[in-house]
């Protein structure tokens, strides 16, 4: 069992390269975000993006916005979890120096 933990941790760090550089290689402009937006409440049969709030989108969603955006799926829900969900749902600041702001005040 010991030999086979550095192995994966090896793989591990390599899949995180993968995820930041597939991440960082997608520039997210206005039109690609609306795009974005738009192909996820049609893929996910909702109304508005207020019906995703606390839902857990499903495998077969990003499957299928993968194919229509031409973007790996596992980058499209990265950016959904850690980007745009925040910025939409998020009631409290989320800049760091309005954090800090708070944590002093």
């Amino acid at each position: 069992m010991l030999k086979i933990f550095p192995f994966l941790c090896i793989y591990y760090q390599m899949y995180l390269l993968y995820i930041i550089t597939a991440l960082s290689n997608i520039k997210w402009t206005l039109p690609l975000i609306e795009q974005f937006i738009k192909t996820l409440l049609n893929v996910s049969l909702s109304q508005d993006i207020s019906e995703l709030k606390n839902e857990i989108l499903p495998k077969p969603v990003w499957q299928k916005m993968e194919e229509q955006l031409n973007i790996s799926a596992k980058v499209l829900k990265r950016f959904w979890q850690y980007q745009l969900y925040l910025q939409l749902f998020r009631v409290g600041p989320i800049h760091l120096s309005d954090i800090k702001t708070q944590l002093i005040g």
